[in-house]
């Protein structure tokens, strides 16, 4: 099936298998966080890390190469690090 022709104008992004345009925000785990968690191993969902995580398992998945770029501490490392742990 195709995607719809009129494109939102911002914050979405087609689902493949229906061609539906739906929100970023949709496809965020809202999972509470577990009492036991460490603060230092908690990753936030956000926009951001939905649409990098997206882009890194369509890289992954179609056995493409792919570099994040962007100032330090903005978290390239460990999105990757997250998904190649829990994403595959």
């Amino acid at each position: 099936r195709r995607a719809s022709s009129q494109v939102p104008s911002s914050g979405v992004k087609v689902e493949v298998e229906d061609g539906v345009w739906r929100l970023w925000t949709d496809t965020l785990d809202r999972s509470p966080i577990p009492a036991t968690a460490q603060f230092s191993d908690l990753i936030i969902p956000t926009v951001d890390t939905a649409r990098t995580t997206f882009l890194l398992s369509i890289a992954i998945k179609h056995d493409q190469k792919i570099l994040f770029v962007g100032p330090t501490g903005t978290g390239k490392s460990v999105y990757i690090q997250q998904y190649l742990m829990k994403g595959l």
